[in-house]
């Protein structure tokens, strides 16, 4: 299984001096990026009840490593018809869609390797299948919170 490139070297922004005024134009996530400082992100709340595909077998919290969670580590993100995806501040770090044919579909659990080395970011996990949708927040260590949830697309 192929992951993402990660970050390494020195600590960002590490000597670099106060951004000029003109810089305060974008957004507090760029800014907070540019300036190599920690990135700011809501956590958004929790989405009451749960989303139940009898097929994957999603619904219902359950205690991950000591924490509450939405959706459960071994959890693979895919949905075969529709898409599934990863995003850290609405970058795309994993599509279920762009995987060549005899790559593995990653699971929760790998996505959370990466947020757990890199935390201070919005992560997200987004299920769109035909009957039903759901977008789960990391908001902890082995926490996914159900923060979205719909009828799917057909």
């Amino acid at each position: 299984m192929t992951s993402p490139s990660r970050r390494g070297g020195a600590r960002p922004g590490a000597g670099r001096k106060p951004l000029p005024a003109a810089a305060l134009r974008v957004s507090r996530l760029e800014l907070a990026l540019t300036a190599g400082e920690r990135a700011c992100w809501t956590k958004l709340p929790a989405v009451p009840g749960s989303v139940a595909c009898l097929v994957v077998g999603v619904g219902g919290r359950s205690i991950a490593s000591g924490a509450l969670s939405d959706l459960p580590m071994e959890r693979v993100i895919a949905v075969g018809f529709g898409s599934a995806t990863a995003t850290c501040d609405d970058r795309q770090v994993y599509s279920e869609g762009s995987l060549d044919d005899d790559a593995e579909f990653w699971t929760v659990a790998d996505v959370e390797k990466l947020a757990a080395a890199d935390p201070d970011h919005d992560w997200r996990i987004s299920f769109h299948a035909p009957l039903y949708s759901a977008v789960y927040q990391r908001q902890g260590d082995a926490a996914w919170v159900l923060v979205e949830k719909g009828q799917g697309f057909a």
